[in-house]
């Protein structure tokens, strides 16, 4: 991560489910995942958590906290397990007074997560839901993000603080720069 700093790289992104250790792979026969299936936290995993979260914040960077990825959702037990789950998540990290992150409840929302709350269109509903969790009368900004190349949908920019674009595979830096334009110009 100091490595990181000094190369200018001020934000990143880290999950509460981890992703894929190959990169991108179509198979995750893995578990790699903050919550057990009932939505409750395992403390090995927020100890890992803790350390980057700290790190960041000596370096002064600002991680995008992702709490929710396709290939490993389908480990909570269901809607109930995932709601459990954001309020746990947020409620560790208000308790720990962290203030230099952002939400990103669900990262690349897409039609592979198997509980509908964490696809389109009922994602706005965990945006909002993540807002009203609050200590001290202080809220994480929240935003949700779409899969690679996808503009997100007017109904999340409202709802959300910010918009997050992927541009994996998306090789013409035009097309990053009219997504970014195309995303300014939505409703909401």
């Amino acid at each position: 991560m100091p490595e990181w700093r000094r190369h200018g790289l001020l934000g990143f992104t880290i999950c509460f489910q981890g992703g894929s250790p190959e990169g991108y792979s179509k198979e995750q026969p893995w578990i790699n995942s903050a919550f057990e299936a009932d939505g409750s936290l395992r403390p090995d995993y927020m100890g890992r958590l803790e350390e980057i979260l700290n790190r960041a914040d000596e370096l002064g960077m600002v991680p995008i906290v992702c709490y929710f990825y396709h290939a490993q959702d389908e480990h909570l037990a269901d809607e109930e397990a995932v709601k459990r789950a954001t309020v746990n998540a947020t409620r560790w990290l208000l308790d720990r007074n962290y203030r230099n992150i952002i939400l990103e409840p669900v990262g690349e929302t897409k039609r592979l997560f198997d509980h509908e709350i964490l696809r389109s269109p009922r994602v706005t509903e965990l945006v909002e839901f993540v807002k009203t969790i609050t200590a001290n009368g202080y809220r994480y900004p929240a935003g949700i993000s779409f899969g690679s190349g996808r503009l997100p949908d007017s109904e999340v920019v409202a709802a959300s603080d910010f918009a997050l674009l992927h541009a994996n595979n998306v090789h013409d830096p035009r097309r990053i720069t009219e997504m970014v334009e195309q995303t300014r110009r939505l409703p909401g």
